[in-house]
């Protein structure tokens, strides 16, 4: 293109869909997590074979899925393909682009060229004159004997509208001449009619003394630079690649409002950007043509968010199953093919869960994104690992009993909750149970993403964050035959079994919380060792150490002064046995005896009521009926030793197989749970982390 050319006024181009295979990402929110933590970028997820069409392919379809546009829509259309691949490449690049646009059956241009960001601009500009209504740009290299690729889709903004938009291309310039990389920046800036204030970030795929040297040469009317903010190692690896990861980048913070790790401001500090429309560039030095490639990019307008699109879905779980493996590999394929056309995540999940067969070998996806499950099914197709693929299993004829555990404190954080109060059924159990809180505190009740301050926070988040679980699971049909409430879970525990209602917890919480707020912190000693070898290691200590908590036969949590426990821990340690110093409340432990006559005051008009569904606590292990739950009973609760082992070998007496599910803000025990009980019995995870709350479904 001719400068004349590059700047013509007319439409942007809109970023609208994303496809990867880079180190630590697979998918754009996979990128996104590498952006703000580099570490994750040591995990190559990247192919060892020779960029082949398949691979290609993969990630196009990936990025189309991204986008909601299904590849069936696009045949005939005048859809551009614009592809770069490394020289050293086995296929020549232009019979890989050819065999691209055949494949979908495209009208629009096939270009290929020697560096990738100038086939970004060359599509934008496509896109800018109405040479075409969509744009596919791909670059893909081998790096280190592994195959490297990204895939952006683009259109119009005429057509933006009807998708979710990652950021919007307003400008771009390619060096013409060998121009100083100041000039370049200018003449994009000008391009996307932008000046420099309005820039907050340079994006670079490594530091480049010529662009900071360019950017320090460009005139700032109010003395701000923007930042500059390289990309983590393994992105920037030399290769063709990294100059569209560099786009994408940018684009990625756009979308986020949010910068990944800065490598270097060019002038003060960033501030927080408040203009109506942000600005980020892109500048990657070309070797091709020895400058530096300028892209502009804005972010996109905050519009409504279309029915058939739900650009912020959580993880979802995306069944299949057939009758037997063979058949399942071809049920996968006729998901990964369909997959595109569902819309949002959301649609695609439900339609797999309500309105297909269920068969006995299952195999489920969990992705927030449509081409997370276009990836997953295509490897159940293939048989290939995925750590986004649950299975495939055989489900036993007959369903395990699911059997509640909810733990006490050790899970609970601020955030607990905060993404999923985007399910309704979740949000509205959060609030009735801040309600019924709230009747018994004159002090503000905890919320999802607000500060612990307090005991009482603490325990309010965990009654909280167990009873919203627990609708979650109950508005998917899922409901427990048994319950098992240890420590502060107990309280939650009694409202899913039954045996209170969730005022009356909520009263239970309080009392409970208020008392053992008045006592100092506890020090806590975690024991992995039989019950002779603790009981030798307490009897010299004279009663001053006690057992709070028995998980199972060879774990145990002891209280007692800090010396005590200090000297039990280098005891142990010595002896190469595990011992872990924690800190916690009073609860379970002798100091909290003086509390029973407050709490039983505070409770003495509770109502308990008989449990509709197998209880167990850990104060007593034993089934618990109406006169147990009384407030002589929360007076001593509080006190007692947890025998979480014994509850959870009463809970699974049953013949059937059980699974248990630990029911917390944050995982901690399911391991310890799962060593508790014989090998015929399962242990997951129901927890505050979207992740693992759709995976636990599957299981």
């Amino acid at each position: 293109m001719s400068p004349r050319d590059q700047q013509r006024p007319t439409t942007d181009a809109a970023l609208i869909g994303m496809g990867c295979r880079l180190p630590g990402a697979t998918s754009p929110v996979e990128l996104w997590q590498v952006l703000l933590d580099p570490v994750r970028a040591q995990n190559p997820g990247l192919v060892s074979d020779p960029l082949t069409p398949q691979v290609l392919r993969q990630v196009v379809w990936e990025a189309l899925a991204d986008a909601s546009l299904p590849t069936r829509t696009l045949a005939g259309t005048r859809t551009g393909v614009y592809l770069y691949a490394h020289p050293t490449s086995y296929t020549d690049p232009a019979e890989l682009a050819a065999d691209l646009s055949g494949h979908l059956r495209l009208k629009g241009p096939v270009r290929t060229g020697p560096a990738s960001v100038p086939l970004l601009h060359a599509a934008h500009y496509d896109l800018r004159v109405g040479g075409v209504d969509w744009a596919i740009v791909i670059a893909a290299d081998e790096h280190q004997d592994l195959t490297r690729a990204i895939a952006l889709v683009l259109t119009s903004t005429a057509l933006a509208d009807r998708h979710r938009t990652y950021a919007h291309i307003t400008g771009t310039w390619s060096p013409q001449n060998r121009d100083e990389p100041a000039h370049t920046v200018s003449q994009a800036l000008h391009h996307a009619g932008h000046d420099l204030e309005r820039v907050w970030a340079w994006h670079t795929p490594a530091h480049d003394p010529d662009l900071v040297h360019a950017l320090n040469q460009l005139p700032r009317p109010y003395g701000r630079g923007p930042e500059l903010c390289a990309l983590p190692g393994p992105l920037a690896a030399p290769g063709g690649v990294r100059g569209l990861v560099s786009a994408a980048a940018a684009a990625l913070a756009l979308h986020h409002r949010r910068l990944s790790v800065p490598a270097h401001p060019t002038g003060g500090p960033l501030g927080t950007p408040n203009a109506p429309s942000e600005v980020h560039v892109a500048g990657i030095q070309d070797r091709s043509s020895q400058g530096t490639s300028v892209t502009v990019l804005t972010s996109a307008p905050r519009l409504p968010v279309p029915a058939h699109h739900d650009p912020v879905s959580l993880p979802q779980m995306c069944t299949v199953s057939a009758p037997s493996l063979p058949a399942l590999a071809q049920a996968a394929r006729v998901r990964a093919e369909l997959t595109p056309s569902a819309g949002s995540v959301t649609t695609l999940a439900d339609t797999a869960l309500d309105h297909t067969d269920h068969h006995r070998v299952r195999a489920a996806v969990v992705t927030d994104n449509l081409g997370g499950a276009l990836q997953g099914y295509r490897s159940i197709q293939d048989g290939r690992p995925n750590s986004h693929v649950v299975g495939p299993r055989v489900v036993p004829p007959v369903p395990p009993r699911l059997v509640y555990v909810l733990t006490g404190l050790a899970g609970v954080h601020p955030n607990a909750g905060a993404e999923l109060m985007r399910l309704p059924e979740y949000a509205e159990a959060v609030e009735e149970a801040r309600q019924a809180l709230a009747e018994h505190t004159a002090e503000p009740v905890w919320g999802p993403g607000e500060r612990l301050l307090t005991v009482q926070h603490r325990h309010e988040a965990t009654f909280v964050s167990q009873l919203a679980l627990a609708a979650a699971w109950r508005a998917r049909g899922l409901a427990p035959e048994a319950v098992v409430g240890c420590g502060a879970g107990e309280p939650a525990a009694a409202v899913l079994a039954g045996a209170l209602s969730v005022r009356d917890a909520a009263r239970v919480v309080a009392a409970r919380s208020t008392a053992l707020a008045s006592l100092p912190a506890t020090r806590l000693l975690l024991i992995h060792a039989p019950h002779e070898r603790v009981a030798s290691l307490l009897e010299p200590l004279g009663g001053r150490v006690h057992v709070a908590l028995h998980l199972h036969a060879r774990a145990w949590c002891v209280a007692g002064p800090g010396p005590d426990l200090a000297a039990l821990s280098h005891t142990l340690h010595d002896q190469d046995e595990q011992a872990q110093l924690l800190r916690g409340d009073a609860a379970h432990t002798p100091a909290a005896l003086e509390l029973g006559p407050g709490i039983r005051d505070a409770l003495r008009h509770l109502r308990p009521r008989p449990a509709e569904h197998a209880h167990l606590v850990t104060a007593t292990p034993r089934p618990a009926g109406q006169p147990l739950l009384d407030a002589t009973y929360w007076a001593s609760q509080t006190a007692a030793p947890a025998h979480l082992g014994a509850a959870l070998r009463l809970a699974t007496t049953h013949e059937r197989p059980s699974v248990l599910v630990e029911v917390t803000a944050r995982t901690t025990l399911a391991r310890t749970i799962l060593d508790t009980v014989d090998a015929r019995h399962d242990a997951v995870s129901l927890s505050c982390d979207p992740g693992q709350f759709a995976h636990a479904l599957d299981r």
